[in-house]
């Protein structure tokens, strides 16, 4: 199982849901979504869009239960 951890980085990088959402262009409903893990199959250009916006890897927006 996949979980995201978009809303701890945005939190962490002190980006708000609204800029986000703005500067990649995806609803705050969508994100928010995502970030309360309600949507599970994300396309990988919003991914990146994300990625890139709260600059990080991909990878560092999800952990599954094998990196326990």
């Amino acid at each position: 199982m996949i979980i995201f951890k978009i809303k701890e980085v945005r939190n962490q990088k002190n980006i708000a849901l609204y800029k986000l959402s703005k500067e990649t262009g995806i609803s705050r409903g969508y994100l928010t979504e995502l970030e309360n893990n309600k949507k599970s199959n994300p396309t990988i250009q919003a991914l990146y869009k994300i990625a890139l916006v709260l600059n990080v890897n991909i990878k560092d927006l999800f952990y599954s239960e094998f990196d326990k």
